[in-house]
């Protein structure tokens, strides 16, 4: 893998039949207070509610794309800020290649379809052999699969999907640098 980008690889065992991977993955969870759970709950309302405005404000459509980002960066990478350029990278990678899928069997035939499978492909081999990490990963082929979903496809609205990514990535980030700086404040003023 490439230094610098941290990405888990899946556990694939089956032990504990129970959910031992599931179960791992929410290590940790409620470990916050109910008031501190209400109020981070208020400004995800908030946050939502920014997205949607800012969406509807700029015209984008195709707001699940945000939606989806936010799943994968706040949820699946721990709202990692130095992992949101690759994050927003592997989003707006698995994008395009959807897109390829979409467009070029329609303008190019056989031809395009063809080159289209050969990206899907080479991007699974990469994404196998840990290759190009920074941009081909879990977050791509997240992308790429809901980009290929038959209704969302025929949408034709790719570059909406990716504005929408882009918007919830920049509003993420600005909540998460803000976040970060509040917590700095309040370790401060906690020690004097």
């Amino acid at each position: 893998m490439e230094e610098g980008h941290r990405q888990p690889m899946p556990d694939l065992s089956l032990a504990g039949s129970s959910g031992g991977a599931q179960t791992a993955s929410h290590a940790g969870r409620g470990s916050m207070g109910w008031m501190t759970g209400l109020i981070v709950l208020f400004a995800v309302i908030v946050g939502i509610a920014v997205y949607i405005g800012a969406s509807s404000a700029l015209g984008i459509v195709s707001i699940w794309a945000g939606f989806a980002f936010a799943l994968y960066w706040g949820g699946i990478l721990h709202g990692d800020l130095p992992e949101m350029p690759s994050a927003l990278a592997g989003s707006l990678l698995g994008i395009a290649i959807a897109a390829a899928l979409h467009f070029l069997p329609i303008l190019y035939g056989g031809a395009g379809l063809a080159i289209a499978l050969a990206i899907v492909v080479a991007a699974v081999y990469l994404l196998l052999m840990g290759r190009a990490s920074f941009v081909i990963h879990n977050g791509t082929m997240l992308f790429l699969t809901i980009g290929t979903i038959p209704a969302v496809a025929e949408s034709g609205d790719f570059p909406g999907m990716a504005a929408s990514a882009i918007l919830a990535a920049a509003l993420f980030a600005g909540l998460g640098l803000t976040t970060r700086a509040l917590a700095i404040r309040r370790k401060r003023l906690a020690a004097t």
